[in-house]
């Protein structure tokens, strides 16, 4: 079945392009994730509209994975499985696409922007317990409450879109300033190893004071520290923690 989405890509803007998408039925555009997105009532007329609209379909069929799947078969019904990058990429097709398949803003308008955080080497985020089936990978101590001690996710980066000044993440269903809207601890580089684990030293934001580490808040001046390990042949985190032992 031909994908209005891998068309797009490849012959929008070419003398093929009408012909080609002309071989798209109506049945098959209908069955489409991208199609429904775009023109199913209520039909979506701002940028806004449309990431609400994909962020509700990505929480009802999305699955968080490490496939290196593409926008054009998360839109064309064909794969929902991904990453951040998998999810951004959508939303900037559904900006970008022309009428009836996306808004058809100027490309140049929407750019995929990186996060790595402050140094470069990765970020922590509070995080849902369950989001598109990926779950926080920072252990927490139970005991805590979780105002005092939340759910954290460890990134070495995230992927998002960048329009009309702010940041959309349709992986969180977010917009944001900036990152610093939503960073806790930014990871500095040089990590070291000990007795088979990773120790990342980490500085926190100003979002951090919140957060109680053996019963005091913390300040951005106080270093803490997050430790990797693997479980299960997943990779785990702990922290953040005062001091590496």
């Amino acid at each position: 079945m031909p994908n209005p989405y891998d068309i797009i890509n490849g012959y929008y803007g070419s003398p093929k392009y009408a012909t080609e998408i002309a071989k798209v039925s109506e049945l098959q555009r209908k069955a489409m994730l991208g199609w429904q997105i775009i023109n199913e009532n209520p039909i979506p007329t701002t940028p806004q509209e449309v990431f609400d609209k994909l962020v509700r379909k990505l929480r009802e069929v999305g699955k968080w994975r490490g496939s290196k799947s593409a926008a054009q078969n998360l839109l064309g019904s064909i794969d929902y499985e991904g990453e951040c990058g998998l999810f951004a990429y959508a939303f900037r097709t559904l900006l970008t696409a022309p009428k009836p398949f996306g808004l058809g803003l100027d490309k140049g308008q929407v750019s995929l922007v990186t996060w790595k955080g402050l140094y470069g080497n990765g970020f922590v985020v509070k995080h849902p317990e369950v989001i598109m089936e990926l779950e926080a990978n920072v252990d927490r101590d139970p005991s805590v409450s979780l105002v005092d001690s939340p759910l954290l996710h460890f990134w070495d980066n995230h992927k998002v879109i960048n329009y009309a000044g702010r940041l959309w993440d349709p992986s969180y269903g977010c917009t944001y300033g900036s990152d610093r809207e939503v960073i806790l601890f930014d990871v500095f580089k040089d990590e070291v190893e000990i007795d088979g684990a990773t120790w990342y030293a980490c500085e926190p934001t100003n979002l951090a004071n919140s957060i109680k580490v053996e019963g005091k808040n913390l300040s951005p001046s106080q270093g803490v520290f997050f430790k990797q390990t693997k479980v299960l042949e997943k990779v785990r985190y702990q922290g953040p923690l005062l001091r590496h032992s």
